[in-house]
């Protein structure tokens, strides 16, 4: 913010939390920008590969992204080198996508 007094810096959300989320995503987007592999929203991740080594691949470029960003993870919420995976209401197994049964309605 520039004033007659200086130049200042807002240490705080301005417009409440309802900003805080797209904040966020901004954030990681300017983080994430060019790592292949990857899916993610918010504070989700998604790293693949067509096999082991691609994966764990893009998963070191991951890792030392957020570490040059000085973005922590919490290790018990981490899940690595799965074959099926719920992610953003969706269980991928193997490649494809299907809708988690927990998120459909049934009548």
């Amino acid at each position: 913010m520039n004033t007659h007094k200086g130049l200042f810096r807002y240490t705080r959300l301005i417009y409440g939390i309802s900003t805080a989320a797209a904040i966020f995503q901004c954030t990681m987007d300017k983080i994430l920008l060019g790592i292949p592999n990857i899916i993610y929203y918010i504070d989700d991740i998604l790293c693949f590969g067509k096999d082991f080594t691609s994966c764990k691949k893009t998963l070191v470029s991951v890792l030392h992204r957020l570490d040059k960003y000085n973005v922590r993870l919490k290790l018990v919420k981490c899940i690595f080198f799965q074959s099926k995976i719920k992610f953003l209401g969706q269980v991928i197994p193997n490649g494809t996508r299907t809708t988690s049964p927990k998120k459909l309605l049934l009548f």
